[in-house]
């Protein structure tokens, strides 16, 4: 049985107003301060129970999702890893040099995969009893567990990285939270958060029947401007933005192949030209695909004390 809490204020600013967004089974509420939407009551759930191995290969029957794919598909994989790949590339632009990255509901292995590749030391957690067991035996991710961030002594160790993508609106307290994570950044630390954005493009045109609004696991929703808030109370200073559209293939087309185009890629991404290029096009295309955007990705330092 799902417990239900109901809250007194924002969960990120601490307003007591807020207006209904939509009347779901739990309502979703917009704060009347700063425009974050969460669910008021708050479903608590167990969320290992939803994200065993049915989850990642479509036949979960544990909730409802139209989603609900395969995402440990050979095509699959490499679609996350190219995307993951990029993930690294915008890191290093800012640290070049390799150090301890922890990637906070790491899922697979996907993201971590590709940072052993470039050097990174690498650890992971995540609340899955399957994807820690499936990092280690696919990529060799041997620092890799099943577990909550409280669960983990770290003894004083601190990351040059710390990674979250699609966990932060799962978190019930996103400020302390999220403060008590810093703690284990260092200073001039990156911070690299992904989540569905309630301002996107598909989100605006899709209302209700988003596909990012999963009850009960997802209890925040949040904005560019909800996270750089956040991030502002966390003395953190935002680096970038971006928001992923979907590809076209035509490099793949062009390269004749998938693999192909990785390897021209991996080649020509270190020229100067094609890499601000690529950065010109991609942008281009965040610009035109507006409607078609589902995600929001945001790159933070952690301000020196």
């Amino acid at each position: 049985m799902i417990k239900y809490v109901e809250l007194g204020g924002c969960p990120l600013c601490g307003e007591e107003k807020s207006s209904v967004l939509y009347e779901l089974e739990t309502p979703l509420v917009r704060c009347a301060q700063c425009s974050l939407v969460y669910l008021n009551p708050q479903p608590r759930v167990e969320h290992q129970q939803f994200y065993d191995e049915s989850y990642y290969d479509g036949s979960s029957t544990k909730k409802e999702d139209a989603d609900n794919e395969d995402v440990l598909e050979a095509e699959k994989i490499a679609v996350r890893l190219e995307s993951c790949q990029a993930v690294v590339d915008r890191v290093m632009k800012f640290i070049p040099e390799p150090g301890s990255w922890l990637d906070i509901g790491c899922g697979p292995g996907f993201l971590l995969s590709q940072a052993k590749k470039r050097g990174w030391q690498c650890m992971g957690l995540d609340s899955s009893p399957f994807a820690p067991k499936f990092a280690r035996e696919r990529f060799g991710l041997d620092n890799v567990h099943t577990g909550l961030i409280e669960d983990v002594d770290f003894k004083g160790k601190t990351f040059d990285v710390i990674s979250m993508q699609h966990v932060i609106e799962h978190l019930y307290e996103p400020v302390p939270t999220m403060r008590d994570i810093l703690k284990l950044l260092k200073p001039g630390g990156l911070l690299y958060l992904e989540a569905p954005d309630i301002c996107s493009g598909s989100a605006l045109r899709d209302g209700a029947d988003w596909l990012h609004i999963k009850l009960p696991e997802h209890v925040l929703y949040f904005s560019q401007a909800t996270l750089e808030r956040l991030l502002g109370e966390l003395h953190c200073e935002v680096l970038n933005v971006s928001r992923p559209v979907p590809g076209t293939g035509l490099m793949h087309k062009v390269c004749g192949g998938a693999d192909r185009a990785k390897k021209f890629y991996a080649v020509a991404r270190k020229v100067p030209f094609f890499d601000a290029l690529v950065g010109r096009v991609r942008a281009s295309r965040q610009q035109t695909m507006a409607d078609q955007t589902e995600h929001i990705q945001l790159l933070a330092r952690k301000l020196k004390a």
